[in-house]
């Protein structure tokens, strides 16, 4: 949209988007001038490499990475009248947490000092959302991870932390939220900060070290022996700003021209490209995502509280990107999980975790099932593309949704019926489950030659095919094997009854149910390890590894937790620890039942789900 001879359009307030009731950024004859500068400026400082930097923001369980990107944000020249993040989502805002990688531009200019630009990148603090989160390392130059000073080293940061050194990224550390801490206890937190920054610095070598309170603005470097903030802590935010445009290094991941996207972001029902371009892009540019060309329709630059359109980007900065529907619509993300397992086995290994089971098998997969009314499968199916996009490890097949997890699943129904307005009625909520042939059946069916009828004289199945057309029909446990699975011939009198009685049987044998586990790590109290102990048993879990955090009264547990099983495990939890314990739940592991009478009624349940339903 062009008006007046602008070659920017100032996206003016809109509620679900910029969170504030106005933006400094409206169409006024006075301040037109201004925001013509200001943008021009922008630009021009954009053409130097030097003043440019990706940050990504990490942290778990409430540290205040995202109040950490507000502070920043509130330095910006261009800014709406509210420090917040503009594609901040109706869900994150009602449950006070981060689901997407949100982009922000932090545009720096001082009157004394030199004008930079910093692209901030919120990631998500969930445990559903951490391949995600691990992804964005890709992307960045700086990462800055915040730390609760009352918090320990959970399985969450020492995944990030392997994360980091194996992205080679630069680290500074902030540990927040140090006006909580009582007098008394200064002492204490003072030797846990000690014992972390240990562990910390032997595996990634941090730049700097950040103590403070962010929600107050106040951060100062930490010393050897520091244990509070200091008294010119209003002016760390300062120091902390230069440690992140120090030295910074100018290489990134890349394997293709799609190594500039962040993911995608739902805005207003319109799915935009949340990218870091590696070269400068404009309206009409093609970039590339997944093999698939996108033609860019309009760029949004995601000012703090605002949106504002242009018509060129520069390089290194974070930009959300509106492109054609219909390419958009064939673009396929992969999944992002293998990475993410395979650290966690790292990380299971330095706690002496060794996986010796051959029964264990890494499939990696989406856990949580959601079978919508198929009544409204045609409405729901409409827009269900887009969430595919927004959500990297979302799997859809006709009314069912798989995800890796409960908050997973319940962000992508809540976006759902009130972003995309998809009007729909839940049916059942369970856990994905697999089946598995093992070796001899394999052989069997491998050496299985099924003839035609005399009338056809031919053979209608190769080797191999067998397994592969069972595989996609099952499943079989304790069923018969009708026509409709072994379309062997036209004619039924034609059909071997031997041979087919011989696969039957090499079926009933020899296939497994598979359910996935969730790795689970409870924190708790001493006083409530029996309760925990409790809970875990009654939801047929399996406790692998026990703990007590170094200079606290909390313990930590690590178990396998069968995700059948999981639907109201925190809750429980929670309630007979009265609080004193929590839990975070990873998808980790595929394994085969070994309870005959769990994996009976698994069986039954998939018999059920995918049996023919009358029309």
């Amino acid at each position: 949209m062009e008006e007046d001879g602008m070659d920017v359009e100032i996206i003016e307030h809109h509620p679900e988007i910029l969170g504030s009731r106005e933006s400094l950024y409206r169409r006024k004859q006075r301040l037109r001038d201004v925001e013509e500068r200001d943008l021009s400026y922008f630009d021009f400082i954009g053409q130097n490499e030097c003043r440019k930097v990706v940050v990504g923001l990490f942290g778990f369980k409430g540290a205040g990475k995202t109040a950490l990107g507000k502070v920043l944000g509130g330095r910006s020249v261009i800014r709406g009248t509210k420090a917040c993040f503009p594609t901040e989502t109706p869900y994150e805002a009602e449950r006070g947490c981060t689901v997407h990688v949100h982009p922000t531009t932090v545009f720096l200019s001082g009157e004394n000092g030199i004008s930079r630009i910093m692209t901030l990148l919120d990631t998500s603090g969930h445990m559903d959302l951490m391949s995600e989160t691990i992804r964005v390392l890709g992307q960045i130059d700086v990462a800055v991870l915040v730390f609760d000073v009352r918090d320990d080293l959970s399985l969450q940061y020492e995944l990030i932390l392997d994360a980091i050194g194996e992205n080679s990224k630069p680290l500074v550390v902030v540990f927040n939220k140090m006006d909580l801490v009582e007098e008394e206890f200064g002492d204490l937190v003072a030797r846990r900060l000690g014992h972390l920054r240990g562990i910390i610095g032997a595996r990634v070598h941090p730049r700097e070290w950040f103590v403070g309170s962010v929600k107050d603005a106040r951060i100062s470097r930490m010393g050897e022996q520091a244990t509070g903030l200091a008294e010119d802590s209003e002016d760390g935010l300062d120091g902390l700003i230069e440690e992140i445009f120090w030295q910074v290094p100018v290489e990134h991941i890349c394997d293709c021209k799609a190594e500039c996207l962040v993911g995608f972001l739902c805005v207003e029902g319109m799915v935009l490209c949340n990218m870091v371009p590696r070269d400068d892009i404009s309206t009409g540019s093609v970039v590339t995502v997944q093999n698939v060309d996108l033609v860019v329709e309009k760029l949004y630059l995601p000012f703090p509280g605002c949106l504002v359109e242009s018509k060129t980007v520069r390089s290194n900065v974070g930009v959300l990107v509106k492109a054609l529907e219909d390419p958009l619509r064939r673009v396929v993300l992969s999944s992002s999980q293998e990475s993410l397992m395979s650290m966690a086995r790292k990380v299971l290994e330095r706690k002496t975790v060794v996986y010796t089971n051959p029964g264990f098998l890494e499939i990696p997969g989406p856990v949580v099932r959601v079978r919508v009314n198929p009544a409204d499968k045609e409405g729901f199916l409409g827009e269900a593309w887009k969430l595919e996009l927004v959500y990297r490890d979302l799997e859809i097949a006709g009314e069912c949704l798989s995800g890796n997890g409960e908050l997973f699943m319940d962000a992508v129904l809540y976006d759902l019926r009130n972003s995309l307005g998809v009007r729909f009625e839940v049916l059942s909520v369970s856990s994905n489950l697999k089946e598995v042939f093992g070796g001899s059946f394999r052989e069997e069916a491998e050496s299985l030659v099924i003839e035609g009828g005399q009338a056809t004289g031919a053979k209608c199945w190769c080797p191999g095919e067998i397994e592969r057309r069972i595989l996609e029909a099952g499943p079989l446990l304790g069923e018969p094997v009708v026509h409709s699975y072994l379309k062997v011939s036209s004619r039924s009198g034609d059909v071997g009854l031997e041979c087919l009685r011989k696969v039957g049987n090499s079926v009933a044998k020899h296939t497994a149910v598979l359910e996935p586990l969730y790795l689970v790590e409870i924190t708790h109290a001493k006083d409530a390890e029996d309760l925990v102990s409790e809970v875990i048993s009654s939801s047929f879990g399996e406790v692998i590894h026990q703990s007590r955090f170094p200079f606290s009264t909390l313990e930590s547990t690590l178990c396998y937790l069968p995700v059948p099983e999981s639907f109201g495990f925190e809750t429980d939890l929670r309630v007979y620890s009265c609080s004193t314990a929590d839990c975070v739940k990873m998808p980790l592991y595929w394994r085969p039942v070994n309870d005959r009478n769990r994996s009976s009624r698994l069986a039954k349940f998939i018999r059920e789900i995918r049996r023919p339903r009358d029309s």
